[in-house]
This record gives C-alpha cells, sequence and structure tokens, in this order.
C-alpha cells in the first residue's frame, strides 16, 4: 500500500470505531447517521460511508470516495450518503476535517418538536460544561 491508501484506510479505521461507539450509546441506530473524513486536501476527497450501511458494522469497504462536488471519484461502484452534501459543504466552508452527523432518536425528535422555532435553551445539566 501507497501513503495514501494508508491514511485512508487509518481513517476509516477511525470511523469505524466512531460508529461502533455512536450505535453503543444509542445515537446512530441501523443505517442512520453518516460519517466522512477528507482523506486528501488538494484536490479534496473525503471517504464518506455508503448508503444504506449499519453504522453500528461498518467494514472498511463501507465507504466512498467523493471529489469537492459530492460526485464519487473514479473506480468508486458504491452511492454515497443521501447527506454527501452536508458533508463537502462542511468541509468546504468550515475547513472540518472530519463530520459525524447522526440521527439520534433524541435529536430527531427535539428536531421535529422545535424544527419550526428558532432553538431551545439547555441548562443545569453537568455534561454542558464540556460543550464551552
Amino acid at each position: 500500500m501507497n501513503e495514501d491508501q494508508l491514511n485512508d484506510q487509518n481513517l476509516r479505521e477511525q470511523l469505524i470505531e466512531c460508529g461502533q461507539l455512536f450505535h453503543s450509546r444509542g445515537w446512530s441506530v441501523g443505517t442512520s447517521s453518516n460519517y466522512s473524513a477528507v482523506r486528501n486536501d488538494s484536490p479534496t476527497e473525503i471517504s464518506i460511508t455508503a448508503s444504506g450501511k449499519d453504522k453500528g458494522r461498518l467494514m472498511p469497504e463501507d465507504f466512498v470516495v467523493v471529489d469537492h462536488t459530492g460526485v464519487p471519484i473514479a473506480g468508486e461502484s458504491q452511492k454515497s450518503s443521501a447527506e454527501t452534501m452536508l458533508h463537502v459543504k462542511a468541509v468546504e466552508l468550515f475547513g472540518a476535517k472530519s463530520v459525524l452527523h447522526t440521527h439520534s432518536v433524541w435529536g430527531t425528535l427535539l428536531s421535529d418538536f422545535y424544527g419550526d422555532e428558532d432553538g431551545f435553551e439547555i441548562s443545569g445539566y453537568e455534561m454542558l460544561k464540556g460543550l464551552e
């Protein structure tokens, strides 16, 4: 393997670990959620979970490499996540190196309930200290 392939393999292994952790905590159920990491800055190439993969059981072959327009690069045969452009835009606009986009049950319920409002406030929880 060349250096780029080793880097991509390492990124995928780290994303697989995230998927297992998130699944174990109930943050990613079944095929919901999607994860990505930038594998090359110039030209932009992003490894992202393929569509329809159980995030608690990801394998290295469950990723697709897309370019800066969200199109799979030459040689890729799988379909990328339906939310590929969310990942591409996070990289483009904010310089993200990785995107861990979940669809937890609680997050989805809160989005449905407060979706038409400007948001909601959470206070009084010990775990919020880590978000300062």
